[in-house]
């Protein structure tokens, strides 16, 4: 998906990032990696530090320690232009001012690839029809993104996200406010972005969704990575137990290994 594959083979890496905000640690010593091709969800209770984690990934708030690397370049020595290119982002909730339509409004991941000035071309427009198409939002094209339900514009967002044909996709909590049906529609999406070539990390309260559609799952909380592997290795019942205070319900269905969280421990 993207024209830089040598880099792109090399990964995402974030070593040793800690993040400081307002005098408060956030994420303290935090390392992991993804590889193309790999769907890893971030997980972890309220205030763990996750959103802030994926906004250290993509330079967006400064870091006190580590870096952050893509195909062993560290993004510190990128220009802007070029990081958006390669890193996309779906973030949660994010407000919107203008009266756009949602064809405009996903249109606006192609910025990053045309220069000042320039209008869009018929390859842009190519991108936007099969974002728009991945995300089932083309019967929205017309509608004004304000007007949009938090559903419909959580689909839409994550459609710019899309649009942009970056090797790497960040999505923070893109099921949050979706029923059943589209938060599986959402996460299927993601896995077909993964099998595409695409690096794929996103941020998942869900952790039936987390354990079905991630390749690996990274647990943070209070800002330090507690257990990161394989989603059979990372949801065990003691790091459940510790981290979240819940007890699961664990099975299997059709081959597939699942989890529900069933009560709370008592404290």
């Amino acid at each position: 998906m993207s024209d830089m594959a040598g880099q792109k083979q090399k990964g995402l890496e974030a070593e040793h990032l800690t993040v400081e905000l307002g005098g408060t640690r956030i994420l303290d010593d935090v390392s992991f990696d993804v590889v193309p091709g790999e769907v890893v969800g971030l997980i972890g209770p309220n205030g763990a530090g996750k959103s802030t984690l994926l906004r250290a990934l993509l330079g967006l708030v400064p870091t006190r320690a580590g870096h952050v690397a893509l195909g062993g370049a560290s993004l510190d020595t990128m220009a802007p232009k070029a990081r958006a290119r390669l890193l996309a982002y779906a973030p949660q909730g994010a407000p919107i001012h203008w009266p756009l339509t949602v064809e405009r409004l996903v249109e606006l991941g192609r910025m990053p690839h045309i220069g000042p000035w320039q209008k869009l071309a018929a390859e842009d427009f190519a991108r936007v029809e099969a974002a728009l198409a991945a995300t089932e939002t083309t019967h929205l094209r017309r509608r004004i993104v304000t007007s949009l339900s938090g559903g419909e514009r959580a689909g839409v967002m994550l459609a710019r996200a899309i649009a942009v044909d970056a090797p790497w996709l960040l999505a923070d909590e893109p099921v949050a406010s979706l029923d059943p049906y589209h938060q599986i529609e959402v996460m299927e999406i993601l896995r077909e972005l993964g099998k595409t070539g695409t690096g794929v990390v996103v941020v998942l309260h869900d952790l039936a969704l987390a354990m079905r559609y991630c390749d690996r799952l990274v647990l943070i909380d209070h800002g330090k990575v507690v257990a990161s592997g394989p989603p059979d290795k990372v949801l065990t019942a003691s790091n459940l137990q510790e981290v979240y205070r819940v007890e699961v319900i664990e099975g299997d269905h059709q081959g597939e290994a699942f989890l529900i969280p069933w009560q709370r421990l008592k404290t």
